[in-house]
């Protein structure tokens, strides 16, 4: 979804957003065992949606595990030790790379089965009502919705795009083409050739954040340039 050609000097930021249309796969997990055999056959797609589900839902809320796989083990499963080194991988190193960040989750998965259950060990299985319905999604791409030339027209812009246009331009980094940079600090590297303030936006890392505190970090950053370039 994100472009790959770096902005040139000159050219005006596109602001966009994304909108998710979940669809049920009927597959479902009870149990550790269960999880992991449907995560090795689930489409891509699936992958991308569980992974940002708690993010787009609750947009000013940071969850408390890295992405809705992570949370059900966590929350339903009781796993939290599973939970925390699933949300150890990083998407970003797995940027554009969906099938490598499934295989780390399946062999992680795999070795806590290993280490915590025994041959002929019943795995844990959630309360009725709480299983995990795995979903996959079509993601539906609005163009169109502003531009920007200059930085303080960035920040305006940023300010008052829509959630889902502030995720779709910093979060979506496991998208179907490779991206380097998210797209706010890609257009400032290369568009107003301000390397130092890219870097420093690149470096919030959306992730450990909501969506909504994503954006503020965001604009603090721009906010502080601005004022130096007034000053």
């Amino acid at each position: 979804m994100r472009s790959t050609t770096p902005a040139a000097a000159g050219d005006p930021f596109e602001f966009r957003k994304c909108l998710f249309v979940p669809q049920a796969l009927g597959l479902h997990a009870s149990t550790l065992d269960e999880f992991l055999r449907m995560l090795s056959v689930v489409d891509d797609a699936s992958i991308y949606w569980h992974l940002h589900e708690p993010y787009v839902t609750r947009v000013d809320v940071r969850p408390s595990y890295l992405g809705g796989f992570a949370l059900w083990i966590a929350e339903s499963l009781g796993e939290r030790l599973l939970a925390e080194r699933l949300s150890a991988l990083d998407p970003v190193v797995y940027s554009g790379r969906l099938p490598s960040l499934r295989q780390a989750m399946c062999r992680t998965v795999a070795e806590h089965l290993l280490d915590h259950d025994g041959p002929g060990t019943p795995s844990r299985r959630v309360p009725a009502g709480e299983e995990l319905a795995f979903c996959t999604t079509r993601i539906v791409v609005l163009d169109g919705l502003g531009q920007a030339k200059t930085l303080a027209e960035l920040r305006d812009g940023i300010a008052h795009c829509g959630s889902m246009s502030a995720f779709m331009h910093t979060f979506d980094t496991l998208g179907h083409t490779r991206a380097d940079r998210d797209d706010f600090s890609q257009w400032v590297r290369f568009a107003l050739d301000d390397e130092e303030l890219a870097d420093e936006m690149f470096r919030i890392d959306p992730y450990d954040h909501s969506i909504e505190g994503t954006r503020a970090l965001t604009l603090a950053a721009i906010d502080r340039r601005l004022a130096q370039t007034a000053s």
